[in-house]
């Protein structure tokens, strides 16, 4: 199994990725501010999927990404609904890896 884990250095995902590493799966994990070894930069905001899958090796993704945190969300309400619902909905209207030969 090969996963795709978008938010690894999140509270949650970054527990996740210890998890799925002890037990020996292979993990690709992104991070955004927090950076954690072995994982890629992924601003899902300004990015695409294809900006950072260069094969399709993965059988499985996870997303968990976005702002947790309830002030900033509150401060800047435009922001946060671009981060947790448009730029998900992005992800799975996006072309995938496969469609990109």
């Amino acid at each position: 199994m090969n996963v795709l884990l978008l938010g690894a250095s999140g509270f949650v995902g970054s527990h996740f990725l210890s998890f799925l590493r002890k037990n020996n799966i292979y993990v690709k994990g992104t991070h955004y501010k927090n950076v954690l070894r072995d994982t890629m930069y992924f601003d899902s905001l300004n990015m695409n999927l294809n900006d950072i899958i260069e094969d399709n090796i993965y059988t499985i993704g996870f997303i968990l990404l976005g702002e947790t945190k309830i002030d900033p969300c509150k401060i800047d309400q435009k922001r946060s609904r671009m981060l947790n619902v448009y730029s998900i909905c992005l992800l799975y209207t996006s072309p995938s890896p496969r469609d990109k030969r």
